[in-house]
Formats: C-alpha cells, sequence, structure tokens
C-alpha cells in the first residue's frame, strides 16, 4: 500500500491548532511560477502563530532533481519560519543531502513523524500581498 502523504498531512496540521491549505503559489496568476507542496500556518498564539512550508517528494529522482534546484523551494521557503520535506519512504533522503535549515518528515505506520527538526528561518520576508492572495484563493 502507497502511503497517503496528504491524508497524513490533514492528520499531523489539523484544526483548530492548524490551518493546512495544499498546492500554494508564490502569487496568482501569470507572476507565479513556483509552488509549495502545502502551508500549514499555526493558529495559536501560544504554540508560536508560525508559519510551515512543506515540500512533498514520492521518489528519489523527483528529490534528486530537487536538490538540483535550490531556489525553487526557497522562493517559498523565504516567507515561512520553518521548511520541511516530507517523503513516503525515509529511504528517499539519504544521510547528508538534507538543507541545514530544512526538517524531514517521514512515514511511521499511518503517521507522519519527525526525523529531523526545522531550524527556524531567522530571516523570514514578509509575506508580501501575491504570496497573500495565493493562500486566500487556497482558502476560498
Amino acid at each position: 500500500m502507497t502511503f497517503n502523504i496528504h491524508a497524513a498531512m490533514l492528520q499531523r496540521y489539523c484544526a483548530p491548532e492548524f490551518a493546512l491549505l495544499f498546492e500554494v503559489g508564490n502569487a496568482t496568476g501569470f507572476a507565479t511560477n513556483r509552488h509549495a507542496d502545502a502551508i500549514a500556518m499555526s493558529l495559536w498564539p501560544s504554540r508560536g502563530l508560525a508559519l510551515h512550508g512543506f515540500e512533498f517528494k514520492a521518489s528519489r529522482s523527483d528529490w534528486v532533481r530537487e536538490l538540483k534546484d535550490p531556489a525553487k523551494a526557497e522562493t517559498i521557503a523565504t516567507f515561512c519560519d520553518y521548511w520541511f520535506l516530507v517523503v513516503s519512504d525515509r529511504e528517499i533522503v539519504k544521510a547528508n543531502e538534507l538543507p541545514m535549515t530544512w526538517g524531514l518528515l517521514a512515514p511511521k505506520g499511518d503517521k507522519l513523524v519527525v526525523v529531523k527538526e526545522a531550524i527556524k528561518n531567522g530571516a523570514v520576508k514578509s509575506v508580501d500581498r501575491g504570496f497573500l492572495a495565493s493562500m486566500f484563493r487556497r482558502i476560498h
């Protein structure tokens, strides 16, 4: 049976603690040139109101392509407090391949568990109107 990343994300980042959006672009319309597979906003001030970004990978070859173009993820990761790689199989990522600040979520049974915590982005860019519009479009 194939691991269902979407279902596991919905279970891990559920309301009322989080708002979870899939396929969020860096903008809307013709200005869009990158997408995050998911964005989760922590909704409880006691936990930091952090924005978490996620890149999903279901195969080793897809991950290797991602490594060759680091700017792809950075387009949206710069808006996020934390950035995670989410894999359908722990073996997709080899030792020492993960960028230093990225976290890693992998399956354990039918759940996602933290393999590596993400390091908080100390240089988060303010969310611009294009990215905000993209998030609202996903909500709508």
